[in-house]
Parts: C-alpha cells; sequence; structure tokens
C-alpha cells in the first residue's frame, strides 16, 4: 500500500478519453471537461511507477485521447483536494486518488478545472485520433 500522504511533488495522471468535449484542438491541451466529473475527479498516483510505465498500463486499458498529469501541490495551491481513494481490493488499483473541489465538495467548480486543465502536462497523445 502507498502512503496515505500524497507528497506536493508527486503527480496525478489522468486519462482523456476520445471525446471533443475533452480536448482544446485550438490550443491542443485538455480542456476543463476532463478535470469535471461530480464524484470527484479520479486520477492515478505516479507511486514509485516510473512515467512510462503509468503511459502503459493507462494506454493498455482505454481508448484514448492523451495522458496528462498535474502535481498534487499545483492542486492545493489551486484549492483542490487531492485524496489517496485506492480500490477495493488493494490489488485492483492501488494508484487510485481523486482531486476534490474541497474536503466537502466533490466536483471540481469550472474555474478550478481551468486552471488545472492551463496547467496539465501532456504526458502522451494518441497521434491516430
Amino acid at each position: 500500500m502507498l502512503d496515505q500522504n500524497i507528497g506536493d511533488d508527486e503527480k496525478l495522471y489522468r486519462r482523456v478519453i476520445i471525446n471533443p468535449n475533452n480536448w482544446d484542438e485550438e490550443e491542443n491541451r485538455p480542456s476543463s471537461a476532463v478535470f469535471k466529473d461530480s464524484n470527484g475527479t479520479s486520477v492515478d498516483r505516479a507511486g514509485e511507477r516510473t512515467e512510462q510505465q503509468v503511459i502503459d498500463n493507462f494506454k493498455n486499458n482505454y481508448d484514448l485521447k492523451a495522458i496528462v498529469n498535474v502535481k498534487a501541490g499545483f492542486c492545493r495551491e489551486s484549492n483542490t483536494y487531492p485524496i489517496y481513494t485506492p480500490y477495493p481490493p488493494a490489488t485492483e488499483n492501488i494508484y487510485h486518488a481523486e482531486i476534490h473541489d474541497s474536503n466537502t465538495e466533490k466536483q471540481i467548480s469550472k474555474s478550478k478545472a481551468r486552471k488545472l486543465a492551463k496547467n496539465a502536462e501532456i504526458n502522451w497523445i494518441n497521434k491516430k485520433d
């Protein structure tokens, strides 16, 4: 099991599913929609994995447009709350985490989602899409 505390330098990876609402073609970046989810924004912590291991795992399981990340510290600076939420049983996805709007609200506000999207690092883009 990973440390319950997510360090500020830890990268939180987000899958960008192929959907026109998820990508800003003009800017060639994820849109704010990528970080909006009523249940909290689902991400994977890097954990002890390399970036390539995270990318390979995501690419094997999903029909993706891209893979992006934001650092947990940037999430906190943006007044969002990254929390560690591994799926039970732990072997299913020990890297799962969520980004919430606050300690009481799960869905990230539009302005915060936009800030996360504009500052997301792009790790991989599907060239076939």
